[in-house]
């Protein structure tokens, strides 16, 4: 767990979206606290990435399903490890499987 403030993670996001000359390829966030992020920041981003990885990141429901209707190439990973999924709109998901590689799986310790 980093704990990234989430106005940083943010900034971040708006910054890939934003700057016509990004080269970040991956973001990792894993086990930073993102339920208070708009999903509409987050999917702004993810046209630009090809890994993304939010494992652990405390996701609502509304995020998950936005982030995986957002799968489109470029993006060739997202990871979800972690992530309660029991929720999400199943059509969603699997049309996501279809682009691109979702690592899911979510225990409960």
């Amino acid at each position: 767990h980093t704990n990234i403030p989430v106005e940083v993670i943010s900034e971040v996001f708006e910054s890939i979206n934003s700057c016509a000359s990004n080269t970040l390829r991956n973001l990792i966030l894993v086990g930073n606290s993102l339920e208070s992020v708009d999903p509409m920041v987050m999917t702004r981003a993810m046209p630009k990435l090809e890994k993304l990885d939010l494992s652990n990141c405390g996701l609502t429901n509304e995020q998950v399903e936005s982030v995986l209707a957002a799968v489109a190439p470029p993006l060739k990973e997202l990871s979800l490890f972690n992530t309660k999924m029991e929720n999400v709109d199943e059509k969603i998901l699997e049309k996501a499987k279809d682009i691109a590689f979702i690592n899911y799986r979510y225990t409960n310790h």
